[in-house]
């Protein structure tokens, strides 16, 4: 079975177009099987994007679990962030990199699990849909790690539903990040989160 958090997608090919509207513009991507949510935006993607609002001395920000790059490149067209794109999926890093050239902007797309391409590196904001079919045992880790790859005041934002743990995740969390909920509809919830280390 071909899993979007697999590296090579063994899904064949199937693919097709998912075209959106947000902040006034037409954002238009290539998608595949073998990637997450490869037929339509994701509700909780909208939502996420639809809420977010970048702090205001942000200028490089980090799409976590990019798939074929639509928080990347809306965050790129619409707030003018430096972003890069990291993904374990390598059809979805190629359709990334194809969908931010049809878009006219540049991120740094590459490979990564998790942080692990990233060493030292920092960022104004993280922003992500995280991958929750990896299982708890692998993703709080990895979402604990963005406290790590924040600069100063940095900020991590985090779409997640109700009915796939989102109390339970927030709950864990809590131990690095003070939590503020953003936005809830239909289930689905945005937060964003500040290190611990840096709230006042």
């Amino acid at each position: 079975m071909s899993h979007y958090y697999d590296r090579h997608p063994q899904a064949d090919s199937q693919k097709r177009t998912v075209q959106f509207d947000h902040a006034g513009r037409t954002f238009v991507f290539h998608s595949d099987a073998g990637v997450f949510s490869k037929g339509k935006l994701d509700e909780a993607t909208r939502m996420l994007l639809q809420t977010f609002t970048p702090p205001p001395h942000a200028r490089y920000a980090l799409d976590l679990g990019c798939g074929y790059g639509a928080i990347g490149i809306v965050l790129s067209c619409v707030h003018d962030l430096k972003t890069t794109l990291i993904d374990v999926n390598e059809r979805a890093l190629t359709l990334a990199e194809a969908n931010a050239k049809a878009h006219g902007v540049t991120p740094d797309v590459r490979y990564s699990d998790g942080f692990s391409a990233l060493e030292d590196e920092c960022f104004d904001v993280i922003v992500t849909n995280p991958p929750i079919r990896i299982g708890k045992t692998a993703l709080y880790p990895m979402l604990e790690a963005a406290a790590d790859h924040l600069t100063e005041n940095g900020e991590l934002w985090i779409v997640v539903r109700k009915k796939q743990g989102a109390r339970s995740l927030v709950g864990h969390l809590r131990g690095r990040f003070s939590i503020e909920r953003m936005n809830r509809r239909k289930g689905i919830h945005v937060y964003r989160a500040r290190p611990l280390d840096t709230v006042d």
